[in-house]
């Protein structure tokens, strides 16, 4: 891993509950030039559909768009409470296209 790769920070907004991280709002590992790809990530299930994902995405766009980012949304087709999310945060879907993925057999 080359030492640019190691040393790469990324924006992100974390909401914690007793010291316990509940709820990630990052990049997702995409950046192209002002283009900023976030994901957001409820790790504990009780805490789901409680606001967190909401709250810590919003921070963050917030942030990207007063630092002259633009952020993008990326979700699974599958994924409605993402879909749900990302309408209520005011995205607007752009384009549906197919994600190919190596099937690794165990």
């Amino acid at each position: 891993m080359s030492d640019e790769l190691k040393t790469k920070t990324s924006l992100g907004v974390e909401i914690k509950k007793d010291k316990q991280v509940i709820t990630l709002c990052k990049n997702n590992g995409f950046i192209f030039r002002n283009d900023y790809f976030i994901d957001v990530d409820t790790f504990v299930t009780e805490e789901r559909g409680k606001g967190y994902a909401t709250v810590a995405a919003v921070h963050l766009i917030d942030l990207l768009l007063k630092n002259d980012m633009y952020p993008l949304w990326e979700t699974t087709h599958e994924n409605i409470p993402s879909h749900k999310l990302a309408l209520r945060l005011g995205f607007e879907v752009e384009e549906n296209y197919p994600v190919y993925a190596f099937i690794l057999e165990s």
